[in-house]
């Protein structure tokens, strides 16, 4: 799968300008990368309580940057899985929606990754 690149919070404020720049339309994926120094391609994939692969992304991160990108799927509660080009495997259900109450958390770093419900 082709490795994307999303928009870029570019200050550094993790979180609050990402928060602010996502337009509501459809559930969201902010990425986080701790490393000051590293770049991390992160693979994700969400599973629907079927079973269902309904989303599958590779994004680049850069370092000490938080990315946000549309998932283009369904509100609905998922499966996400993420990975790291380390190994460093994350997965947890997460209630996905529009609001960012109900966004997807993912965060690297120190070679690890971690999948958090709830983005605030």
């Amino acid at each position: 799968m082709p490795t994307q690149r999303a928009r870029i919070n570019s200050d550094l404020q993790f979180g609050r300008d990402a928060a602010d720049n996502v337009q509501q339309s459809q559930p969201t994926l902010v990425v986080r990368n701790y490393d000051s120094s590293e770049t991390h391609s992160v693979h994700i994939q969400l599973h629907d309580t079927a079973g269902n692969c309904a989303f599958e992304r590779t994004l680049q991160v850069d370092p000490s940057r938080a990315i946000t990108t549309e998932m283009r799927c369904d509100a609905a509660n998922y499966t996400i899985t993420a990975q790291i080009e380390t190994g460093s495997v994350d997965m947890t259900r997460c209630d996905i929606e529009t609001g960012m109450d109900k966004t997807a958390l993912i965060e690297t770093g120190n070679g690890s990754v971690r999948v958090v419900d709830d983005f605030i």
